[in-house]
């Protein structure tokens, strides 16, 4: 899946909470073969350096985090390096098993 908004993958609570925030793109996610949500992918050049960006990718963090979705960025300056590509997902790999396994105890 490529750019999608969050409120369409992103269940809200509230109507005020996030409510700009949710409008906004997400760059990837990842999902089963139930199309069930398993981490989602941002990509972030420089751009993300600035002050207004980086408050920004700040609540997409919060977001995630509070809606118990994995988020991983991964930095242009790195290239398309498959070391760095490889450790960025294995570090999330682990826990999307967990998640996995934790929705049939």
């Amino acid at each position: 899946m490529t750019r999608k908004v969050f409120a369409s993958i992103i269940d809200k609570e509230s109507q005020s909470k996030y409510r700009n925030e949710l409008f906004r793109n997400i760059d990837f996610g990842i999902f089963d073969s139930n199309y069930s949500l398993k981490l989602l992918i941002e990509i972030n050049d420089e751009s993300h350096m600035r002050a207004d960006r980086s408050a920004r990718d700040s609540k997409v963090k919060t977001i995630c985090d509070e809606a118990g979705i994995p988020l991983i960025v991964f930095w242009t300056k790195y290239g398309i390096n498959k070391a760095y590509i490889h450790n960025r997902l294995a570090t999330y790999l682990p826990l999307i098993a967990t998640i996995e396994n934790e929705k049939y105890e």
